[in-house]
């Protein structure tokens, strides 16, 4: 039996029947019935979507019996719970697709009564429940989504949001749902660029590390994007080697300097980016000065720590990241410390 259908509506009246009042409250029950979705996990996922994004408080699973309830719900909720249940439960790798002339709007669903919008986005590249996962994190990372659930069997996205922040999270996706063979661009100014209208920290930049093929090296250049810019919004995606950052203007600037310095090949030296200069001035007033200093002469993890170490101590320098990869340490501070 395809979805739902059973539709049990529970009228309160509070007593309008004796006194012929008009009706002060309504709610309803819904059963669904799953076609698709066989595992456990696969049917918790739509019960997790439903009860974040239609907002369902009283919903319940009965894995035996295939049925998914919900009760004492708006019809509003209601509406939304079905219109989301039709679009997750179908077989992996079967999207809906649009009617001659019809966009993506099919996916799209208007939350009455509010500016928020509720969007289905269903993931073309992204294997892995990690890949997967890390596109959820960055989507409520970088444009400050709290409602963004995953339905990892079919690979689908669930979100809701206002319209700007649906916008951004679709632009994420198309730029991080890619094959982890893919290298979609350089990193030329504009081209990975989305600017957030209303807010101060309003550019977003995704770069793709070309330089850098181990974990742990995408681990130092994040944590080198955090400390030195102090960028607080800064997220990975593993496979594709891609790092979002969200910030002002010149704080995203001042990121992609340390990146274009920081992803080379461990020969490559400061010569990596010809016209880069090492040093660079932080945003801001007394913000002081960044340097990247590549350690030609010490090769082995033990010593690159030693003389991270040092500096921290010696020079007072707080903001310190060995990048080990290229043996780069990048510092921030004043000119006297740097």
């Amino acid at each position: 039996m395809r979805t739902a259908n059973t539709l049990l509506a529970v009228t309160a009246l509070f007593g309008s029947a004796v006194f012929g009042q008009t009706p002060v409250t309504q709610s309803q029950d819904q059963v669904f019935h799953f076609t698709y979705t066989n595992s456990s996990i696969g049917q918790q996922e739509i019960l997790n979507v439903i009860r974040t994004i239609a907002e369902v408080e009283h919903a319940n699973l009965e894995v035996t019996a295939r049925t998914l309830t919900i009760a004492a719900a708006t019809p509003g909720q209601v509406a939304m719970a079905v219109w989301l249940f039709n679009l997750l439960d179908r077989p992996a790798g079967a999207q809906p697709s649009p009617a001659p002339g019809q966009t993506a709007a099919i996916n799209t669903y208007p939350v009455t009564g509010s500016s928020a919008v509720v969007r289905v986005f269903y993931l073309a590249d992204s294997e892995a429940p990690k890949d997967i996962q890390e596109i959820v994190n960055t989507i409520r990372t970088i444009p400050e989504m709290t409602r963004v659930i995953q339905c990892t069997s079919i690979k689908a996205v669930v979100l809701r949001g206002t319209a700007d922040q649906v916008a951004v999270a679709e632009w994420l996706i198309q730029k991080l749902d890619l094959p982890a063979t893919a290298q979609p661009v350089t990193h030329a100014p504009g081209a990975v660029e989305y600017l957030m209208p209303g807010v101060r920290d309003n550019t977003i930049r995704v770069f793709y590390l070309t330089n850098t093929p181990t974990p742990q090296g995408l681990q130092d250049v994040t944590n080198a994007t955090r400390t030195i810019p102090e960028i607080t919004r800064v997220i990975t995606r593993s496979s594709l080697r891609a790092i979002t950052v969200r910030g002002p203007a010149d704080e995203v600037a001042a990121a992609a300097w340390l990146i274009n310095l920081l992803d080379q090949p461990a020969s490559a030296g400061p010569a990596g980016q010809p016209g880069t200069p090492a040093q660079y001035q932080m945003p801001g007033p007394a913000f002081g000065v960044a340097r990247v200093f590549y350690l030609t002469h010490t090769g082995t993890p033990q010593g690159l720590q030693e003389i991270t170490n040092a500096v921290r101590t010696t020079a007072q320098i707080q903001r310190a990241i060995l990048c080990s990869g290229p043996r780069a340490l990048a510092l921030r501070g004043t000119d006297k410390s740097n």
